[in-house]
């Protein structure tokens, strides 16, 4: 999808600007008055369905946690420090705005016929040493505030970066306030109707831009973006790129001293419920412009990490919201995670998926306990995969069974789609119709066909071609088929995943290559499949080449439709193998 970044390259660079037509993106950066450029911007366009198991607040969530990464991840070279405000759009009518320091992004309302209507700064608050409830919590850290600054240096109280002991021991943090708004609120708010709605510009600013309002409000830095798009002749015609320019241009004409970054993303009115989603973010360095360009450069890969994780793997992270309940409940009164919320998660499990299912015996949940960690990461996938083909040898498949489990399992999960989102349902009965036409082809021997049933969840999504062994997957799509079916949230999605997961890493090692099911693994469950291997192997794999009706794993069938008919011996009861 198309990106842009915007860093300094040289420092001394007078101006940078940008223009995507076809996406309505544009932006202008401006040196200024200062000796040196510190600013950075980043601008980048997700799948449409990227955020379809995420709510606003899921969004919000990751976006502060990706702030926090980021600013661990910084390295201890770099002293200066950064802004940051970045908004996203999640394509379902919804702005999701992650603010640290003094960089602001608006909504600017225009009807039809292009008049100016509504600005609405997206951010509540600032963060200044200035802002009473700031300098209370500095002083509740130890810290002072002298002259306005931190410790009488740092003029903001939250940064990326600013890794000084000083400052940090005096409250200076990187714990970003989320601003969630509908754009229906939005409009619903002002003097217009929805009808009458001609576009919906996100504006976001350094605050070099909003450095000469009458006041370092909100209401101020509303209307002084609304006066200077007054000032303008036509600005909803005119594009992104030009229209940013101008805004700078007014902003250094007021005397502004500072760096000046304007970045502008337009919302046609046809877009506002289902258009493109987007993350667009401005980062005002201090100090330098090592942290600017650091979180410019990295937002999008930590960013995306965190939007992929389900909300159980994201919710065990030590920098997730719900390790960090009182802080993050600190600065959002409105939206505090509730103690129920903290329940549901379950951070101790290692397994999103583990709260679906509930060992049979003591002794079982003693084995699981006394597990060591064994989570892949992408890194790890990369590595030799030899040692799953050395593990104790589990029952030889029966391939016939194994075909005709992989057939009910996916048509159990097809028969039972129960998503909203229209578009997502489609691309994942596509891809199940797929599944299902693998394991029917009559040409194919059994081995084949798994092969290809697992090779097909891990290739990239064919834009609606079912398989063919000569399908045109896009050399440049970032989705798998397996993601897309991730975006599902329910359970009867989970299960499907873990059956396949599972069945991978138990009875199909001599099957599938390594690396294939410690991708299949990985994107499932997050587990390695040497732990589900332990925690789920022989009993699982005996049970299906027994063609016994999977009582411990009956979550993956509904039960008035067993797979397989129940034979009258009962099912013995297997130890995990011993790890190596």
């Amino acid at each position: 999808m198309p990106y842009t970044i915007s860093t300094p390259n040289p420092p001394t660079q007078e101006t940078a600007s940008a223009q995507n037509h076809d996406f309505h993106f544009g932006c202008y950066e401006m040196r200024g008055k200062r000796k040196t450029q510190e600013d950075a911007l980043v601008w980048l366009t997700f799948e449409e369905n990227a955020f379809a198991s995420l709510t606003p607040e899921d969004i919000g969530h990751r976006l502060w946690t990706t702030y926090q990464h980021l600013h661990v991840s910084l390295s201890p070279e770099i002293t200066a420090g950064t802004t940051a405000s970045t908004t996203v759009f999640d394509g379902r009518g919804n702005l999701i705005t992650a603010t640290l320091a003094d960089a602001v992004s608006f909504a600017a309302i225009y009807d039809k016929a292009g008049n100016i209507h509504r600005v609405i700064r997206l951010n509540s608050v600032t963060h200044s040493p200035m802002v009473p409830a700031e300098s209370d919590r500095i002083k509740k850290a130890g810290g002072v505030v002298l002259d306005g600054r931190v410790s009488g240096i740092l003029a903001v109280s939250r940064a990326i970066g600013d890794n000084h002991a000083l400052l940090r021991k005096a409250g200076v943090t990187s714990d970003a306030t989320i601003d969630i708004h509908s754009l229906s609120e939005l409009i619903s708010n002002s003097s217009i109707s929805r009808e009458e709605v001609g576009s919906i510009q996100i504006i976001t600013t350094c605050d070099g831009f909003t450095e000469k309002a009458p006041e370092q409000t909100k209401e101020a830095h509303e209307a002084y973006l609304k006066a200077k798009l007054t000032q303008i002749e036509n600005p909803s015609t005119l594009s992104e790129e030009e229209l940013s320019r101008q805004l700078a241009s007014l902003a250094l004409s007021d005397d502004s001293r500072d760096n000046i970054s304007v970045a502008i993303q337009t919302l046609t009115a046809d877009s506002l419920d289902a258009g493109t989603p987007f993350l667009m973010g401005v980062y005002d360095g201090h100090g330098g412009d090592g942290a600017s360009i650091h979180v410019a450069t990295k937002i999008d890969e930590e960013f995306k990490a965190q939007y992929q994780l389900s909300r159980e793997a994201y919710a065990k992270q030590e920098w997730s919201v719900f390790q960090k309940v009182e802080i993050y409940n600190r600065d959002h009164s409105d939206r505090k995670i509730q103690p129920e919320e903290e329940l549901a998660i379950n951070p101790d499990s290692s397994d999103p998926l583990d709260v679906l299912e509930t060992p049979s015996s003591e002794s079982e949940q003693s084995s699981s306990d006394s597990l060591d960690e064994l989570e892949a990461s992408p890194n790890e996938l990369e590595k030799d995969s030899s040692h799953l083909s050395q593990e104790t040898p589990l029952p030889k498949p029966e391939l016939d069974v194994v075909v005709d489990k992989l057939k009910s399992i996916t048509l159990n999960y097809q028969q039972n789609l129960n998503i909203k989102d229209p578009i997502l349902k489609g691309k994942i009965e596509t891809i199940t119709t797929g599944l299902i036409t693998i394991l029917e082809n009559p040409t194919l021997p059994n081995q084949d066909k798994i092969q290809a049933f697992y090779q097909y969840l891990d290739a990239p999504y064919s834009n609606g071609v079912p398989y063919s062994n000569d399908a045109p997957y896009s050399k440049d799509a970032s989705t798998k088929n397996i993601d897309i079916i991730k975006q599902d949230n329910t359970r009867v999605a989970k299960n499907f995943l873990k059956f396949v997961a599972i069945l991978a890493a138990t009875i199909l090692t001599g099957i599938l290559p390594g690396l294939l099911i410690m991708g299949i693994c990985y994107a499932a469950t997050k587990k390695h499949p040497l732990q589900l291997l332990q925690t789920e192997g022989k009993r699982f794999a005996n049970e299906i080449m027994e063609e016994k009706p999977l009582r411990q794993y009956s979550m993956f069938n509904n039960e008035s439709q067993p797979l397989l008919k129940e034979k009258e011996e009962p099912i013995q009861d297997q130890q995990p193998p011993n790890t190596p």
